[in-house]
């Protein structure tokens, strides 16, 4: 009883010490970590994850890097985080896990269960007797009570009024959640949430700049296979053209099988696998083949079905 006690007191000491840490990560500029009466060592732990957040480029980095400094800064037993998709909640990163099933099958739907209220209300709940909880999944229990968790204290991953998931602190033994401890893990959960909001931003970015560089390409190679068409009766220039876009190798065979042109000309077999074909029927030759060791992409697929388009309009 007496040590249970004093990891008791260890506990609640340590978090109050936390009660003066003010943590924010601000959006474009470095984050302030304002201390007061805090020790060496939980200065150390909020920079550790301040640092963590501002270098993280996916969404399972952001959340382990919450998990892991809630697990150290509460003393809890375990931590876990779950991201909203869609009407879901599924986990993203986790500390103290005992069982694979947890990880592998924990889900919610936003707003059942505890940590799917605070995803859909955007308010911390606390569970202090979370095996006898009435708002727990019936389908969940199962896991929870594998994991022998009693209480809970969960918060909601905030950017803005916007809420992006929940961050949980739980015991696997009764514990009385203080204002200091909901105070920091208040302030967790907006950091994280604030970075997760930055990681989609920048996915976000990539993919536009990523479809405007496709969109580039695209427009270059048919540029390049009009002008070999329109320069050149043979349509040899655009399918070396278009063999030089795709980064393959062609074949154009006639309706019986054979072959007519490859490009770059080769008679060895071809190397890899069919990537693509397109018929040529309508003009009276046969098919029109890619091949090589990757697969194409869409781009590269309409690229190819243009060239085709190209061919047909060549040879009438």
């Amino acid at each position: 009883m007496g040590g249970f006690g004093s990891q008791r007191y260890s506990r609640l000491h340590r978090v109050r010490r936390f009660r003066g840490v003010t943590l924010r990560l601000m959006s474009g500029g470095f984050p302030h970590t304002h201390s007061s009466g805090t020790d060496g060592s939980h200065a150390t732990a909020v920079e550790r994850f301040l640092r963590r957040l501002l270098t993280a480029t996916s969404v399972s980095s952001a959340t382990q890097a919450a998990v892991d400094t809630t697990r150290e800064c509460l003393d809890t037993d375990l931590s876990w985080c779950g991201t909203i998709s869609g009407d879901n909640l599924t986990m993203a990163a986790h500390c103290g896990l005992r069982t694979t099933e947890m990880m592998a099958i924990w889900r919610l739907k936003v707003g059942q269960g505890v940590g799917g209220r605070v995803a859909r209300d955007g308010r911390p709940l606390i569970s202090r007797d979370y095996r006898r909880d009435p708002r727990r999944v019936p389908v969940m229990k199962s896991l929870i009570d594998a994991e022998g968790i009693t209480s809970t204290l969960v918060v909601p991953l905030l950017n803005g009024s916007e809420v992006l998931g929940v961050l949980y602190a739980a015991e696997r033994e009764s514990r009385e959640w203080t204002a200091a401890e909901q105070d920091l893990m208040d302030t967790l959960g907006r950091d994280t949430g604030v970075a997760l909001a930055r990681i989609r931003q920048h996915h976000v970015s990539e993919t536009h700049a990523e479809r405007a560089e496709s969109a580039h390409r695209m427009l270059d190679a048919a540029k390049t296979m009009a002008v070999a068409v329109a320069t050149s009766d043979d349509i040899g220039a655009c399918l070396g053209t278009l063999a030089h876009h795709l980064g393959c190798h062609l074949q154009l065979l006639d309706s019986s099988g054979r072959v007519l042109r490859t490009a770059p000309p080769t008679t060895d077999a071809l190397p890899g696998h069919m990537l693509w074909e397109r018929s040529l029927n309508d003009i009276g030759l046969g098919i029109l083949r890619a091949h090589g060791n990757r697969e194409l992409t869409a781009v590269e697929r309409t690229i190819a079905d243009l060239a085709a388009e190209l061919i047909i309009l060549q040879v009438m």
